[in-house]
């Protein structure tokens, strides 16, 4: 598998603007109440994929084949994942490392390349945009409220893949990008 592969991917946007206030479907007899109540939309984004690919190599390769510059570890066993290392990520491995050695000397290791798929990713991120009508034709107001990141899930990201690394099989790090929960907070003058 490439570096990039990613088996399975959904990716959901919607906006759904509110039916109240004025020109909609539930219009209100006070002006007052048309600009406070309507022009109100929601919006979200939902991201839902597998993890990318990774192998298990042994670090020092010249140990093992003087000109490479990575070999592959040998394996003895069939890959497990651990079904409860989201549990107690610093302290469970995510896949069973006892199956993983030292290639023998001059070979390139038996791992296939890129042949264990890494954790997955949920995001999911809303927002809500209010729109206001100046009293100015073609101007408007927005006010958009955001949250990144809404569940606060942390997004994994590959486990190290090094033999020889005290760390090998543990989750280290979290995905590019990710985060924690972010509000963020705008206004828009458009004219």
């Amino acid at each position: 598998l490439g570096g990039s592969h990613v088996a399975h991917r959904a990716i959901f946007s919607l906006v759904y603007e509110l039916p109240l206030g004025q020109g909609r479907a539930v219009a209100f007899s006070s002006g007052v109440l048309n600009q406070i109540l309507g022009g109100w939309s929601l919006g979200t984004i939902v991201e839902a994929r597998t993890g990318p690919p990774f192998s298990a190599y042994w670090g020092n390769a010249s140990q093992v084949y003087p000109t490479a510059a990575r070999v592959r570890a040998d394996v003895s066993g069939d890959y497990q994942r651990n079904g409860s290392w989201r549990d107690n990520v610093r302290g469970e491995k995510f896949f069973n490392t006892s199956i993983f050695h030292r290639p023998a000397r001059f070979t390139f290791g038996e791992a296939g390349r890129n042949a264990f798929i890494a954790p997955g990713a949920l995001r999911a991120d809303l927002s809500v945009i209010k729109d206001i009508r100046m009293p100015w034709e073609g101007h408007t107001l927005q006010f958009r409220g955001e949250v990144i990141n809404l569940p606060n899930r942390a997004n994994f990201g590959q486990p190290v893949g090094n033999v020889q690394n005290r760390a090998f099989g543990n989750v280290t790090r979290l995905t590019v990008g990710a985060s924690g929960r972010i509000l963020q907070l705008g206004l828009r003058y458009g004219f």
